[in-house]
């Protein structure tokens, strides 16, 4: 059978032209953490969706991507306040490619920081392989994380500690059915019992006063004087409880599980 060679059209050649060079224009795809830099903030990651174009045969040829060198690592934050999370070899996350050279923005800042300082591309590049952020948290779907309950935001580890938080109450542990105390509440509350138990063994001691020897047996007498003894040493606890390691979780509200 004989062979036609025929010529493409205007249309068919700028087709294929765009569709090649779109083969090197990279836009997100997962990537998998291969070492991190917890000083620069900036990891090696290693894409993992392989690139697959065509060859002159027809048959279509699947290329890896090489481990990308430097990529910044975005954590959830705003000026000075942040919120970081542990990185590991092997964690996933989503690689975002910038529509121009990050070089020198990587690498030049003014000697004292300017969150508004702009700078000039080092390159022509267009969402080049080499100029990309990656965003942690990112899973496959056929890999998720441990279920989590759907009313309410929840931050901690898989198996570890988790503190919860709801519209009106925060819990600490995953689950758990007692809200946080607030420090100031529970301080509040703790000088109530300690005046309370305070006012009583007072008056357990006058009462024991009160009453001669005729009145009251020695036996009784002794154990009112006891009982307001073993309150005023509650009350001392308390009074040192509140003033040493405990008043200081309390203030800050710092509890662990």
């Amino acid at each position: 059978m004989p062979t036609t060679n025929r010529t493409p059209t205007l249309a068919e050649v700028i087709r294929v032209a765009f569709e090649r060079r779109l083969m090197d224009v990279y836009v997100s795809m997962p990537g998998s953490i291969q070492s991190y830099d917890p000083v620069k903030q900036t990891a090696t990651v290693l894409p993992l969706l392989r690139k697959l174009g065509p060859t002159t045969t027809g048959t279509d040829i699947v290329t890896p991507l090489p481990a990308l060198q430097s990529v910044p690592v975005m954590f959830f934050g705003s000026g000075s306040w942040r919120i970081t999370v542990p990185v590991s070899v092997g964690d996933q996350c989503l690689l975002v490619w910038a529509d121009r050279g990050l070089d020198k923005w990587k690498g030049t800042q003014p000697a004292s920081y300017d969150p508004t300082h702009t700078v000039d591309p080092a390159s022509f590049n267009l969402h080049h392989i080499a100029d990309s952020v990656a965003i942690l948290g990112l899973v496959p779907p056929a890999a998720p994380r441990a279920a989590t309950a759907t009313d309410r935001m929840s931050i901690g580890s898989d198996g570890g500690a988790v503190a919860e938080f709801l519209p009106a109450r925060i819990n600490l542990g995953a689950g758990a059915s007692q809200a946080l105390v607030l420090g100031g509440q529970f301080q509040s509350h703790m000088t109530a019992l300690n005046t309370a138990l305070t006012n009583l063994s007072t008056a357990l001691t006058s009462l024991s006063g009160a009453f001669t020897p005729f009145m009251m047996p020695p036996s009784a007498a002794a154990g009112q004087l006891a009982v307001a003894a073993a309150i005023t040493a509650v009350s001392a606890a308390i009074t040192a409880t509140g003033s040493s390691g405990l008043a200081g979780d309390i203030s800050s509200n710092s509890f662990t599980t």
